[in-house]
């Protein structure tokens, strides 16, 4: 017969159960693990731990069942995938990879959807723990490629409780000069002063962690990443100068001038309290 449940007298007393000659499931008799067997050659086993939890166990190989060869590296592995049933048939709706990456004893976890009718990776988490969002190669923690980041609240709760980009720094024994955290702006464009760094906003200790600092950076045609603005501990604004010269300019390219805060918008411009050294 071609089905058969096949019972072999040993100390682990192992069951396998077989149809139409196909080996497709088998009970250890040592430990109890379950493994079934698709007409893939690919195992699924499921098996009870010492630990005190199950684990699920998908195992794959190259090669066949009774002469497995090795894995290959960036891709090879195991998927849960979900069907659903529409218009007479069963169609894929995403799945879960488990795979490897650069080398085989390195795994990284593939999410796939579908969109119209077409399964795609839309997030990855590579094996040094970077998270790629429509990005399978992830170069920083968190890399996202198109769209925008939104961060939502009904109700904040108050000032600075939610909505916040908070960069924080752990270090409890910080020294002057010491970044806190920075918002940089990077161009790829090779021409002029070439890819890199265009603009930041930069956080760092004045002194020993209980003082800090804001700089900002543009570049020119020559120069990324120069230092044009500084905000002081105490507040006060040093700008760098062009050259010798400390220039101002309003949107309609005229000179601006310096008033009062009260002054009428009517009344001839007038400075309070400029000097010059």
């Amino acid at each position: 017969t071609s089905n058969q449940l096949q019972m072999v007298a040993s100390l682990d007393v192992p069951i396998n159960f077989y149809t139409d000659n196909k080996l497709r499931l088998a009970i250890d008799g040592n430990d109890g693990s379950l493994t079934t067997f698709a007409d893939s050659g690919l195992p699924l086993q499921l098996t009870s731990v010492v630990s005190g939890g199950s684990e699920l166990r998908m195992r794959q190989s190259r090669g066949t069942i009774a002469s497995p060869t090795n894995s290959s590296a960036n891709g090879d592995g195991n998927y849960l995938t979900s069907y659903v049933y529409a218009s007479s048939t069963y169609s894929s709706i995403g799945h879960i990879g488990i795979i490897t990456g650069s080398a085989t004893n390195d795994g990284e976890i593939q999410f796939s959807t579908a969109s119209g009718g077409t399964v795609s990776e839309k997030m990855r988490l590579d094996s040094s723990g970077n998270l790629g969002i429509n990005e399978s190669n992830p170069e920083e923690r968190l890399s996202v490629i198109g769209g925008n980041i939104l961060v939502k609240s009904s109700n904040n709760g108050g000032i600075d409780t939610n909505n916040n980009l908070i960069l924080k720094d752990t270090d409890t024994t910080a020294s002057s000069g010491q970044g806190i955290g920075s918002i940089q702006f990077y161009g790829s464009d090779a021409s002029g002063a070439g890819a890199g760094i265009k603009s930041q906003i930069k956080a760092f200790y004045a002194s020993n962690g209980n003082a800090s600092l804001l700089s900002f950076h543009t570049s020119d045609s020559s120069t990324n990443n120069v230092e044009r603005l500084r905000i002081e501990p105490d507040g006060d604004i040093q700008i760098q100068t062009v050259g010798s010269q400390l220039r101002f300019q309003n949107s309609a390219g005229s000179a601006p001038y310096i008033k009062n805060s009260g002054e009428d918008s009517s009344t001839a411009p007038y400075g309070q309290n400029l000097e010059f050294y």
